[in-house]
């Protein structure tokens, strides 16, 4: 893949894990209302999940700014989505998980690959 590729597939994976936790944080009732998604019954373990995702965000943008020096980043960055997508199709399969998560789900599978 072109270098240049490479860093704005990480500048969107940034913008959309930074930004788009910080926007469903701020405006969680809404979206989850547009969509029908019930609301989470643990508010807490919904934050620190969507303020972990934002992290991700900040290790994307890191690794966009520098990729030579900031490559382990992107490997912790494709484990800990790897994870996440692979809970989320688990949930998903099992539990009955709202198809409104794998949205976040298959973007990380498609980071991941």
């Amino acid at each position: 893949m072109p270098r240049n590729v490479f860093r704005y597939l990480c500048l969107l994976t940034a913008v959309a894990n930074g930004a788009g936790n910080a926007f469903l944080l701020l405006f969680y009732k809404q979206v989850f209302s547009l969509f029908g998604v019930p609301l989470p019954q643990d508010l807490y373990s919904f934050a620190f999940v969507a303020g972990f995702s934002f992290t991700a965000g900040i290790l994307a943008l890191l690794v966009f700014m520098n990729p030579e020096k900031n490559m382990n980043l992107l490997i912790v960055g494709i484990f800990g989505k790897g994870i996440y997508s692979f809970f989320t199709f688990y949930f998903y399969v099992f539990y009955k998980l709202h198809w409104f998560y794998l949205i976040f789900g298959v973007w990380d599978a498609i980071f991941v690959v």
